[in-house]
This record gives structure tokens, C-alpha cells and sequence, in this order.
């Protein structure tokens, strides 16, 4: 038995390890630019890289190009959004490619790495709202969460399976 526990270990701990980008494309991004920065200052960061995570809020379709509407939530260490309640805004991913809405549909928890365009100012509600304008790059849609309970086995300190 014991000569199992260590190939256990190393495939648990290497298993924490993996990241939904490659480490190439997570070095091209600028991980200083706060969120609150990037509201305000958009047009200083034209042309950078930034990783973002939040839940679509609309998919559209316009001639030649998807827009996605992302309210906007801080980043786990898998880069996964977290809560939406600690949201510090809205932005819009273009896409020069068709995106089904079927499937990048308003609920949907989403990844980014793309380029900053700048700043599209839109109309919400009765507010002209400043959305920072990101290019997708890369794009992680996450599973959907499920409802209900689990069952998780545990394996020490370690992490559960």
C-alpha cells in the first residue's frame, strides 16, 4: 500500500496545478490592472491584456461580431468567478466570431483573456453606463452549478475527490 501513496500525492497535488489557460497566454496578462481601474481608466490600458471572470448577463448578435454583457466577479484560484455579490461593475466582450446564445446564455459563469479596446458607453436603465470593451482572446465557460447535494470523499488534509 504504501508504494501507492506517494503516485496519489503527486497526482492530487499536481491536479491543483492545472490552469484553464496555458501559462503562455497567463503571462501575456496584466494581473496590476484592478477592475476599478480598468472602469475608469479604460483607454490608458488600450492594447494590454487582462484576465476577468464574471456571469453573462445578455449574448447579442450584431453583423459580424457577439457581444457579451458580463457583470463582473472577483476570481478564484482557479480563475473561476466567485460570488457576484462582491461585483465591482459590468463589461463587454466582443467576439469577431458567432457565439450561440443558446450557450453563452444570461446565468452562465465565464472566463476571459482578451485585449482592452477601450470604452463603450451604453445605456442602462437610465444611466449611461462606461462598459470597459475587452477582445476575446481566450474564453472559459464554466460548468453549470448544480443544485442539490453531493457527496465528496475525503481524503485527509489533502482535498476531496
Amino acid at each position: 500500500m504504501g508504494r501507492y501513496v506517494l503516485p496519489l500525492l503527486l497526482l492530487l497535488g499536481l491536479s491543483g496545478c492545472v490552469g484553464v489557460f496555458p501559462k503562455e497566454i497567463m503571462r501575456e496578462c496584466d494581473v496590476d490592472i484592478s477592475f476599478p481601474q480598468l472602469i475608469l481608466h479604460s483607454e490608458r490600458y488600450k492594447g494590454r491584456k487582462v484576465l476577468l471572470g464574471g456571469v453573462i448577463l445578455a449574448t447579442r448578435h450584431l453583423r459580424g461580431e457577439t457581444i457579451m454583457e458580463v457583470l463582473q466577479a472577483p476570481l478564484n484560484w482557479r480563475k473561476a468567478p466567485k460570488d457576484v455579490d462582491q461585483s465591482e461593475g459590468r463589461f463587454l466582450i466582443v467576439s469577431t466570431g458567432f457565439l450561440d446564445s443558446a450557450i453563452y446564455r444570461q446565468g452562465r459563469r465565464i472566463t476571459v483573456v482578451g485585449e482592452v479596446l477601450g470604452t463603450r458607453v451604453q445605456v442602462l436603465d437610465e444611466i449611461d453606463y462606461p462598459y470597459p470593451l475587452i477582445s476575446m482572446d481566450k474564453l472559459f465557460l464554466w460548468e453549470k452549478r448544480r443544485i442539490g447535494p453531493r457527496i465528496r470523499i475525503g481524503i485527509g488534509v489533502m482535498g476531496t475527490m
